[in-house]
């Protein structure tokens, strides 16, 4: 074989094998180009980096509903509480007008002047100092006299409350505590209701809590009423306005999300408490004209019981601040 066909030869070889070549690196890159895409085990710190997160989502999630839970609650127990009151405060006058002395009188004004120049001085600057807020000006203050005066009524309206409601709850036998029980039982078969419907609207934008606390809202006045053996009559009476503020409160927050507070509420509550109080007496006075055998709704006293619970029901609803707090209350537009 001559140096020109073995070079030709040669080069035919070489030209074979270089495609050869191109071929099985083409093949390789289409292999590697398929285990690229696949997924890779990651290393170590990445697994914990990713199990970090979860946990940190996890936590935040659970303070979330800790928070909310717990502003719910409270937001729910100040109405209830304010429902309360009223007769509270009514129970206890009645006890203090009987007892009312001239030493009594005397003994109100003197811690009336202790809260006024005193005491509501100092916390006033305490609540300065701790919210950082800026002093009055000397301009913008009220005359001594003027603020003196408010004060002083202010604290002795304080005062008399403090004491209609001590007395509410001092008395007893030995060994047990009538004046407490009595005081306690007030405070919840008042405020059961309030509390339960208040629950109910703020669970509105959460279905199946909704369906919950709906259910043992609407439920709430016949409990009450089984529980501390109110009659048929005060049952109905309780639990019909109640059920149509539930449901017409429902009603308002739907049309109203971007508020989150409770005075929303308000306007709901007085037109279904007068328009119910109003129906009432009416019903009652047909009842007496066609002298039939239908049971009255109210006596005069159980009226006026039902009038000073929606009083303090309503001053509840527009005391209360917003479940969210300053958040939410800013959140508003």
């Amino acid at each position: 074989m001559s140096r020109r066909q073995w070079a030709s030869r040669a080069t035919t070889t070489e030209v074979a094998a270089g495609a050869d070549g191109q071929h099985v690196g083409a093949r390789y890159g289409e292999a590697a180009d398929t285990f690229s895409v696949l997924p890779r085990p990651g290393s170590a710190a990445d697994r914990f980096g990713d199990r970090r997160a979860s946990a940190n989502d996890g936590g935040a999630a659970l303070k979330q509903l800790v928070s909310a839970g717990s502003a719910a609650f409270i937001g729910a127990l100040a109405v209830a509480t304010c429902a309360a009151a009223p007769e509270f405060i009514w129970q206890g006058l009645k006890i203090v007008a009987t007892h009312l002395s001239s030493a009594t009188l005397v003994s109100a004004a003197l811690v009336a002047l202790l809260l006024v120049f005193f005491v509501e001085p100092i916390l006033e600057r305490l609540r300065g100092w701790l919210s950082n807020a800026p002093e009055t000006p000397r301009g913008a203050r009220r005359h001594l006299a003027i603020a003196a005066a408010i004060g002083f009524f202010i604290a002795l309206v304080s005062v008399g409350l403090h004491d209609a409601m001590a007395t509410f709850t001092e008395g007893g036998e030995e060994g047990r505590n009538v004046g407490l029980e009595r005081a306690v039982t007030v405070a919840i078969s008042w405020g059961a209701v309030p509390f339960a419907i208040a629950l109910a609207w703020q669970a509105i934008t959460r279905r199946y809590l909704a369906i919950l606390f709906g259910i043992l809202a609407a439920a709430s006045s016949f409990v009450a009423g089984w529980w501390f053996d109110w009659g048929l009559t005060t049952t109905l009476t309780t639990a019909i306005p109640c059920l149509l503020i539930q449901g017409v409160g429902y009603r308002r927050a739907r049309t109203s999300t971007h508020d989150v507070s409770f005075e929303r509420y308000a306007p709901t509550l007085a037109f279904v408490a007068v328009a119910w109080l109003l129906f009432s007496p009416a019903y009652d006075a047909i009842v007496d004209l066609v002298k039939g055998r239908w049971t009255p709704l109210y006596s005069a006293a159980d009226y006026f019981v039902d009038v000073r619970f929606y009083i303090g029901w309503f001053v509840g609803l527009l005391l209360t601040r917003a479940p969210g707090g300053d958040a939410a209350e800013e959140a508003e537009p």
